[in-house]
């Protein structure tokens, strides 16, 4: 009985953590993870360029929310948490406008893979620095589009469709085909956009307008943001309580479908409805692309060449 007892928690053990190692640690073509960041790039050129009429309105010294404002607010709140952000040194117009247009350079040469190690980091740093000066400012897209951009700085997100490539060659320096680095980074996007679904499906299940199907229809109804009308599908009841359940029942489902092979491409083609859609009825364009650019990060490469 020990015999077969131990024979049991050894294969148990071995079985776990050869499965551990393959899903984390198997060197995957490095293709989806620049498909990725060429979507993070542009999403994240999106949430910049946003801040081009704005951006002295209200980080500038005699703007909304100057400096000196937000850190009474902060201390006024009790808050002990230091959040790094270089737009606190700078508050005149000048200034803002440079490093502004020096942040769309670097988003933009993150999204064609130009130093992207480099690039990763900066870019990173620039959408830390916009989301942590004025934090009653952001919203959705932020943690996401932050999350993304951490995840490409552990990856070689440039060894593919990026100007790196050129580059590298030129240089003399190797290209990864295969890489480890690249599924780590895959699989964080993977691992922690599951964990986010769970999250928004769970959350929507403590609101009564997602229980009764009317959320749908009071996101139609919002005039503030909405880039179409869409408020002529009031006439269409069963149509709008059908799309919020779609959405809650997506959300709560993901998490668990998206790791099955057959069920992955359902899930995946839903989401260009449900997200695209969430986009058109909020105005949270960015914030669903971005959501869409998690999704991506699960079409393997086989499946991106097949395709190309």
């Amino acid at each position: 009985m020990n015999i077969l007892s131990a024979r049991y928690w050894q294969e148990l053990s071995e079985g776990v953590g050869s499965s551990w190692n393959r899903f984390w640690f198997t060197a995957v073509d490095p293709l989806p993870l620049a498909i990725v960041r060429i979507g993070t790039g542009l999403v994240t050129l999106l949430y910049l360029l946003s801040f081009n009429s704005d951006l002295t309105r209200w980080f500038a010294d005699n703007g909304i929310l100057p400096p000196a404002v937000i850190r009474n607010l902060e201390s006024l709140q009790g808050a002990s948490n230091y959040q790094f952000s270089y737009l606190f040194w700078f508050d005149q117009p000048g200034q803002l406008m440079a490093l502004h247009a020096v942040a769309i350079l670097l988003a933009l040469a993150l999204t064609l893979g130009l130093l992207t190690r480099v690039t990763s980091v900066l870019t990173l740093l620039v959408v830390l620095s916009y989301s942590h000066r004025a934090h009653m400012l952001t919203g959705q897209l932020e943690p996401v589009l932050s999350m993304l951009l951490f995840y490409l700085c552990l990856g070689p997100a440039g060894a593919r469709a990026a100007l790196d490539v050129p580059l590298y060659r030129r240089l003399g320096w190797k290209i990864p085909e295969q890489s480890i680095g690249a599924n780590v980074a895959l699989r964080l996007i993977q691992v922690h956009g599951a964990a986010l679904y769970a999250m928004f499906g769970l959350t929507k299940l403590f609101g009564e307008a997602w229980w009764g199907g009317e959320a749908v229809w009071l996101l139609l109804a919002q005039t503030h943001s909405r880039p179409i009308d869409l408020s002529w599908l009031r006439n269409f009841p069963r149509v709008l309580n059908a799309w919020t359940h779609l959405i809650v029942a997506y959300e709560l489902l993901f998490p668990v479908l998206i790791w099955n092979r057959l069920a992955r491409p359902l899930m995946l083609a839903i989401g260009v409805f449900v997200w695209l859609s969430l986009g058109l009825i909020t105005g949270m364009v960015p914030y669903a692309l971005a959501m869409l650019v998690v999704n991506r990060a699960f079409i393997p490469a086989e499946d991106l060449r097949s395709r190309s």
